[in-house]
């Protein structure tokens, strides 16, 4: 009910203008702590609540709709709140993480977000098309910090694999997190390179199996266009408008990448910035 009323990808065009809000506040609260220190964690939280609580919640009446009891409503707003609000911000902030640990990435990032926006006063939807650097940005933060490393499963019949035997209904874990660092299918999987998603078709659509940061197939996400739509339009105006620097004057190689493990993956330390207005 929840994919089909709500994350189509219809249904998630039409809520363009809850977006374009929603960003225009987190860069108005970006611009308010202006040279001040800035925590990116709580503002990409904030941003991604504000949006599913005026998608999920923020509906009006309509008279020839269906009925929805209360268990019902449970049920949307679990989903909805559990796939589309901690995951997105995440996401986000490694994101901007990996972005300031490679200056240069950030560089090549931010002359094409600005040179499609020059003259505008926002990013739109529309502009994102046009940006094949951002994506291959997003996805290769995606394949080195992917907030979701396992994926859970239960097998449909008994089956052996590698030599072991697994029977019907047992739980099993995908670990996407080493499908994604496995020398053998990555070249040089530790390091931070956009340039690979230039040279592959891979995508994080659940069709190449080197490379799950939703899942695949009937269990794979229902959000990921919901929540990529999101990612893209928010990082691509925050990089418009700013410029980034690590507080006390640190410099990028000082920046702490360290995970702190659960459900989802976060940074074990939120990413505290100052964000500067680009001139």
């Amino acid at each position: 009910m929840c994919v089909l009323q709500l994350l189509s990808n219809k249904r998630i065009q039409s809520f363009q203008n809850v977006r374009d809000e929603e960003v225009g506040l987190l860069i108005k609260s970006i611009k308010d702590s202006s040279s001040e220190t800035v925590n990116l964690r709580h503002l990409f939280a904030a941003l991604s609540n504000n949006i599913v609580c005026r998608i999920a919640l923020g509906r009006t009446f309509e008279e020839d709709g269906f009925c929805v009891d209360k268990d019902g409503i449970k049920v949307v707003i679990l989903d909805m709140f559990a796939a589309g609000t901690e995951t997105t911000s995440t996401t986000l902030e490694w994101i901007m993480a990996a972005l300031i640990k490679s200056p240069e990435v950030m560089f090549k990032l931010q002359n094409e977000v600005r040179e499609i926006g020059k003259g505008k006063l926002k990013i739109e939807d529309s502009d994102l098309v046009k940006m094949p650097y951002l994506k291959a940005v997003i996805k290769e933060s995606l394949r080195l910090y992917s907030p979701t490393p396992l994926l859970a499963r239960q097998a449909r019949e008994d089956v052996t694999v590698l030599g072991y035997k697994i029977k019907f209904q047992t739980r099993v874990n995908i670990n996407a997190w080493a499908l994604a660092r496995d020398p053998t299918l990555w070249d040089c999987p530790e390091e931070f390179k956009t340039k690979r998603f230039f040279d592959t078709t891979a995508d994080y659509k659940g069709l190449h199996y080197e490379f799950l940061p939703f899942g695949a197939g009937r269990r794979g996400c229902p959000v990921i266009q919901f929540r990529m739509t999101v990612v893209e339009l928010a990082l691509a105006n925050v990089l418009n408008v700013f410029e980034f620097t690590l507080p006390g004057g640190r410099n990028s190689e000082e920046l702490d990448m360290a995970s702190s493990f659960g459900i989802n993956v976060t940074k074990k330390y939120p990413l505290l910035v100052i964000a500067k207005p680009y001139k």
